[in-house]
């Protein structure tokens, strides 16, 4: 699976839980657009066109992670993308 932002790949180091690997089933039929927009100066939220699977566990975020907001359909990305393969 592929992050492309403005047609550029970013590099990604995807969790292996139930979460991501339903996106990637989905992933694999069709791509997948999310519109972001900024939320509070340090993210960027948009939403999916369904709910996946939660793999909820605690964790501290970092610039640059991607989390898949707990019950919900809202991805958010930490808005400084300092992410290496």
């Amino acid at each position: 699976m592929r992050l492309l932002i403005d047609d550029k790949e970013i590099p990604v180091i995807w969790e292996n839980n139930k979460s991501v690997l339903a996106l990637m089933e989905e992933v694999n039929k069709t791509s997948i657009t999310i519109k972001m927009s900024m939320y509070s100066n340090n993210e960027q939220v948009g939403s999916l066109a369904r709910q996946y699977p939660t793999s909820d566990c605690r964790t501290t975020t970092h610039y640059g992670d991607i989390v898949l907001y707990l019950k919900t359909s809202e991805y958010s990305s930490f808005f400084k993308l300092e992410m290496n393969a």
